[in-house]
């Protein structure tokens, strides 16, 4: 199963269902890399599952889905 979840720039992406707290913890990551910019650290590496939608959310279409 896939879920839909917005980032802190309104940004939306498609992401399997299992990886949410995941994907929480690597916005955090990016969002605290972006504010300090630290020096001796690289911006974290986006993990391979995390699917930007590049449209508005209204434009994604499924052919069925399932509510929890």
């Amino acid at each position: 199963m896939y879920c839909f979840i917005p980032d802190n720039d309104g940004h939306w992406y498609i992401i399997p269902a299992d990886k949410r707290r995941e994907t929480y913890d690597y916005f955090e990551k990016l969002y605290s890399y972006w504010e300090y910019m630290p020096e001796d650290e690289d911006e974290p590496i986006e993990p391979e599952w995390i699917n930007k939608i590049k449209v508005g959310i209204s434009y994604v279409t499924f052919p069925s889905y399932e509510y929890e």
